[in-house]
């Protein structure tokens, strides 16, 4: 009758899980290591800005050599949508905008939507 005590079917359990989790550890530094060497170089190609257009959809502007390309983004495909002649840049951005002028004298003109800790409009 073979009576293996408990405790050595878990150290041998343990050990054997424990050589396991290090083989993945090795392989997955092995892994890095090669697919380093065969990607692209981050140098070259800069993500300049990134726009989301929707869940899964964006506007990507890139520098590849100097040149800026302005790709659509989807789960299935990079279109190239327009190559750029300069560096995009970012234009100050307007104080209000009509919408924003009327939307704020439509609120003022109307007793329903004044400030409640700023009586003196009314």
């Amino acid at each position: 009758m073979n009576t293996a005590s408990p405790n050595v079917d878990i150290t041998g359990m343990l050990l054997a899980m424990l050589v396991i989790i290090c083989l993945i550890f090795v392989f997955a530094w092995l892994l890095k290591r090669i697919s380093g060497s065969v990607g692209f170089n981050n140098k070259l190609i800069k993500v300049q800005s990134v726009s989301s257009l929707g869940v899964k959809e964006k506007l990507v502007v890139v520098e590849v050599n100097g040149q800026y390309l302005l790709l659509g983004v989807t789960p299935h495909q990079i279109s190239l949508l327009k190559e750029l002649d300069e560096a995009p840049t970012i234009d100050a951005v307007p104080e209000s905008s009509p919408f924003s002028d009327k939307l704020k004298s439509l609120l003022r003109g109307s007793d329903q939507w004044q400030d409640p800790g700023n009586p003196s409009k009314k």
